[in-house]
């Protein structure tokens, strides 16, 4: 269960960006959203400058050496936490700043959209949802059984598997789609 939320997570990460999540809930919550793309934006950056310091210290002989204590493990890894959380604050005070010189704040907020929906995209997301429901009522109607301990059982394949396919299947289509399209593209330069 682990592994597999790992996966949904790093899906996300790759189709959802910064810029589509605010595109998406940036008219809605527009407080909300701007705070959890900086949260997300910051995990990443959290680690890539975390790398950075710990490499910064080994070139100047101050990094951790093999054989090293628990001790003075512990503390190389709070020298660290400690220029990480100082950059993290004078980052937060940038930011701060830079928001307010643009008037974050002072008056009723406008958006910048890149993405708008399309005629595809709302044909898209119709089939997407008729797929959808119609998986719900294969759920409701009991048209899903799996036993997978300690021998695998899986129901006969139904309208209803045949709906949660298709549904599955629309990213792997949709990615088909565009990595056709890219090389028809590339291939007329």
């Amino acid at each position: 269960m682990f592994v597999i939320m790992m996966l949904w997570f790093g899906c996300y990460n790759k189709v959802l960006t910064s810029d589509k999540f605010s595109s998406l809930f940036g008219n809605l919550i527009p407080s909300v959203s701007l705070l959890l793309v900086m949260v997300f934006r910051m995990v990443p950056n959290f680690i890539r400058k975390t790398q950075q310091i710990i490499g910064a210290r080994k070139s100047i002989g101050k990094g951790i050496s093999e054989n090293a204590t628990t001790k003075e493990k512990l503390q190389d890894g709070g020298t660290v936490l400690g220029a990480l959380t100082s950059w993290a604050l004078e980052g937060s005070v940038v930011t701060g700043d830079s928001m307010r010189a643009r008037g974050y704040g002072t008056a009723k907020r406008s958006s910048f959209m890149i993405y708008r929906m399309t005629g595809t995209d709302w044909i898209l997301l119709v089939v997407m949802l008729v797929l959808l429901g119609v998986t719900i009522a294969a759920a409701f109607f009991g048209q899903f059984a799996a036993t997978f301990v300690p021998a695998i059982d899986i129901a006969p394949v139904s309208w209803g598997l045949a709906a949660y396919t298709g549904y599955l299947l629309i990213p792997t289509a949709l990615h088909i789609k565009e990595a056709i399209q890219w090389h028809i593209s590339r291939s007329k330069i």
